[in-house]
């Protein structure tokens, strides 16, 4: 059985493609722990599921006994109904503490545990910042409570620009799938599932352009970096594109700087789906996907989309780990592409 531990559409879609790739579905259950993701969505794949909400995506429900308790028990019975098979767990979000509890209760009963890169990019560079066995509880200590709580021995952590994102240990994790030839600085064995990526640029002056915004304010960047940033990108595109298609991300949207940024910029043609940008692409066809670092680039290269990372273009991106870690990605993406590794297989379900 292939258990696999979704948060999003975009791991759904990522399922949908194991099972075009031959993985069956009948053979298939997900543990969902939503953060964006419907019922609806679920039942319209059609693979059995089962769904546990997470504390964790309150701010202050993740300090809640009662909550995490009542989620810990629901976890406890699915694994239960489950243990007696062999087992393998897919799981995309290792920050989800939710996620890291539902991995090492499996892998009590022996299941084999998988990191599937989640969005690509932000896989590969954790992988790369996170290889050292930091003490989380000794740089974050409110973060004590919420994994007592979960019964965690969670003491390794990436940082970068500021953020903490918590860790399994290397060895909770039987290897991470990755579907571009990119080197891994954790002590985890890397399984590559790949397809060629095209990462060009289409500056011809012609058709359109998508830009996929990011809230780099609250990470990358002060809110006066970003004003300056986002003015030169949007002059080099309208500058280059006869059509500039805008699209807010998910964190972004209904908010005061989205109002204020439709205002300021009224010459563009903004993006209000909610659905995933690979079914938003079908409908409008940009000739360009651009984007400061989303990783959603990546999968659009998969499929053959002319895509664009602007993040070098900042002054300021070669003082953030992360990023540094990302640029290093993108460049074995490039010089590897003609030559596909050893480790490479055709689908899931040869792990």
């Amino acid at each position: 059985m292939n258990i696999f531990i979704i948060n999003n559409k975009f791991h759904l879609l990522d399922i949908q493609r194991q099972v075009s790739s031959g993985m069956d579905i009948n053979d298939i259950y997900i543990i969902c722990i939503p953060h964006t993701i419907s019922e609806f969505d679920l039942q319209t794949f059609g693979a059995m599921y089962s769904i546990v909400k997470s504390p964790m995506t309150s701010r202050f429900s993740k300090y809640n006994p009662f909550l995490v308790f009542f989620a810990r028990r629901k976890i406890n019975r699915i694994i239960n109904e489950l243990a007696n098979i062999s087992l393998k767990v897919f799981f995309y979000n290792e920050i989800e503490l939710l996620n890291q509890y539902v991995v090492l209760q499996f892998k009590k009963f022996g299941a084999k545990t998988i990191l599937i890169e989640e969005n690509g990019l932000a896989t590969y560079s954790l992988n790369k910042i996170g290889n050292k066995k930091n003490k989380l509880l000794l740089r974050k200590p409110n973060w004590f409570l919420p994994i007592s709580l979960w019964g965690l021995n969670t003491s390794k952590y990436a940082e970068s620009d500021g953020v903490v994102y918590p860790l399994l240990m290397d060895k909770n994790i039987d290897c991470t799938v990755y579907y571009n030839n990119v080197s891994c600085n954790r002590d985890i064995e890397v399984v590559y599932f790949i397809k060629k990526t095209f990462l060009g640029v289409n500056e011809s002056g012609r058709g359109s352009v998508l830009y996929l915004n990011q809230d780099l304010y609250n990470f990358f960047m002060t809110k006066n970096e970003y004003d300056i940033y986002i003015e030169q990108e949007l002059n080099l595109m309208l500058s280059t594109y006869g059509t500039v298609y805008f699209k807010f991300h998910p964190r972004e949207k209904d908010s005061n700087f989205e109002s204020w940024f439709k205002h300021k910029y009224q010459g563009l043609s903004y993006i209000d789906s909610n659905e995933p940008v690979e079914n938003i692409i079908k409908d409008i066809e940009p000739d360009v996907v651009r984007s400061f670092m989303s990783s959603s680039l990546l999968n659009l290269a998969m499929e053959g989309v002319v895509v664009h990372f602007s993040f070098e273009n900042w002054s300021g991106y070669k003082r953030s780990p992360m990023l540094l870690a990302i640029s290093d990605s993108l460049k074995e993406i490039r010089l590897r592409n003609n030559g596909l590794p050893t480790s490479e297989i055709a689908s899931l379900s040869e792990i």
